[in-house]
């Protein structure tokens, strides 16, 4: 058996320390009255006079560490060590241990941790969590924003404004008032989302920036699926009549 497979691997020390703490536990126990006999610890009969002060320091200089004491929680009192894996089968460097009271770590001199591709920082633990993005005003990005979602609005009350007031031109209509209304308020409100991107981010904010980005993205695309869908059924009947008027005058049927 290698050391590698005694001290870390099977981890025997720890076995063999513990038979010996509670055999010299139970010889202190036998030594400190002579009328206790092997017979009666095989019978059990000196359960009473065992506790965890018996076992807690009993002089015993172990493989594990030279001074075996347990503390009041029953762990060896001696330093954790801590080790990383090379990555090479089982081998291990140490770069640090704590205390005897477990209150302060040290890193060993020179050495540091290293993870999973070399690097020092140590990995999320758990899923990665999502980054929330949000700007303050008083930034380039947070100014940007604003700037952008007011032009944008502006802009959108504008055309608006001007449709309604134009409705009766030539040129309004043959674009599609009702339509091209309802596109840009849907651009208004994907102008007004992304101002919900300027204050810190909660479950409210969240919720309206992508509600009123469904909602005018919705309105924008349906308005210019169904104009499509009504203008190629408005040129599909064209096309239909104009069959039968050409089949009329050369006798067919269509």
């Amino acid at each position: 058996m290698s050391p590698s497979d005694f001290g870390f691997n099977f981890m025997l020390q720890c076995y063999y320390d513990c038979v010996m703490i509670m055999a010299h536990g139970l010889d202190k126990l036998m030594k400190s009255n002579a009328s206790f006999t092997p017979e009666m610890l095989g019978n059990r009969q000196l359960q009473s006079h065992m506790n965890y002060k018996l076992f807690q320091d009993v002089g015993y200089s172990g493989i594990s560490s030279t001074n075996m004491m347990l503390s009041d929680s029953g762990d060896l009192l001696l330093p954790f060590q801590f080790f990383y894996f090379s990555g090479d089968y089982y081998n291990v460097t140490a770069f640090g241990q704590t205390n005897s009271q477990y209150t302060n770590f040290s890193y060993y001199s020179d050495v540091r941790p290293r993870f999973y591709g070399g690097i020092s920082i140590p990995p999320p633990d758990g899923p990665s969590r999502p980054i929330s993005v949000s700007y303050s005003i008083s930034s380039f990005c947070g100014q940007f924003i604003v700037s952008a979602a007011f032009v944008g609005v502006a802009f959108s009350s504008f055309a608006v404004s001007c449709l309604l007031y134009f409705h009766n031109h030539k040129l309004v209509k043959s674009k599609g008032i009702p339509e091209s209304v309802v596109q840009l308020l849907g651009c208004m409100l994907l102008y007004i989302s992304i101002i919900f991107y300027i204050p810190v981010a909660s479950r409210y904010t969240c919720h309206i920036r992508q509600w009123l980005f469904i909602i005018g993205y919705n309105m924008i695309i349906t308005t210019m699926c169904m104009k499509r869908v009504f203008l190629a059924f408005i040129l599909q009947i064209k096309l239909y009549w104009r069959l039968c008027l050409f089949c009329y005058h050369k006798g067919m049927h269509p």
